[in-house]
């Protein structure tokens, strides 16, 4: 087991769109970024990541792209912690990375190629991060390096196990209740309707009560 560097970087790094791919990262002991329009990463220099990205529809900011994109290529080290967000579970899923960068092409598109191994270990809670630190979870960035010294020290614990819950226990998903079909409303009685005539000097409708001896003329106009 690859033990966190003492002075390990930690890095925050989101697990896909809307963190969609957390539980497959999960379950390969590994961690992704997208890219799709660029191949294998360590043929990849700035100007080539910045011109690929430029043709991509999707990168709204192609620098701030390509400078996330070969911070993962080349700055990410085995024995740094990464922490991904795990909004389900109210928690970061903390490990150690273990592997270097790697382009996996079997992998589909929307799974994310660019990968590097980790050692998943803990969840670290939301709950205890310092306030400072309460919108590390929520940041838009697919990766960032965040320099906190009481962030490093927690993430340490929780890869020592020392905080933390199990990672790969998932809450079950929220279960509808079923009370039986639901029951409708008794239909409303009909309106009694009182007869009605058109008088022939006011030409409204009114109740056959108001005429007497079955005249055309209403009472009011007689």
């Amino acid at each position: 087991m690859i033990h966190p560097k003492e002075m390990a970087t930690v890095w925050v790094i989101r697990g896909g769109e809307r963190n969609r791919l957390v539980p497959t990262f999960l379950r390969d002991g590994s961690i992704g970024v997208g890219y799709p329009t660029i191949g294998d990463g360590r043929s990849v220099d700035r100007a080539k990541a910045l011109r690929l990205l430029t043709t991509d529809d999707e990168a709204a900011a192609p620098e701030a792209a390509a400078a996330m994109f070969l911070s993962f290529v080349r700055r990410v080290e085995i024995g740094d912690i990464v922490l991904m967000p795990d909004p389900q579970e109210s928690g970061m899923a903390c490990g150690v990375v273990t592997g270097d960068y790697e382009y996996r092409d079997q992998v589909p598109l929307d799974q994310y190629r660019h990968r590097r191994a980790v050692d998943w270990r803990r969840r670290l809670p939301y709950h205890l991060l310092p306030e400072r630190l309460e919108n590390v979870p929520r940041q838009r960035q697919t990766l960032n390096d965040v320099a906190d010294g009481k962030l490093r020290d927690l993430a340490k614990q929780c890869c020592a196990g020392d905080v933390g819950d199990d990672p790969f226990v998932r809450k079950s998903p929220p279960v509808r209740s079923s009370s039986g079909p639901r029951a409708r409303r008794p239909p409303k009685p009909p309106k009694a309707t009182v007869p009605e005539r058109r008088c022939m000097s006011c030409f409204v409708s009114k109740p056959e009560e108001l005429f007497e001896d079955g005249g055309d003329w209403c009472r009011d106009c007689r």
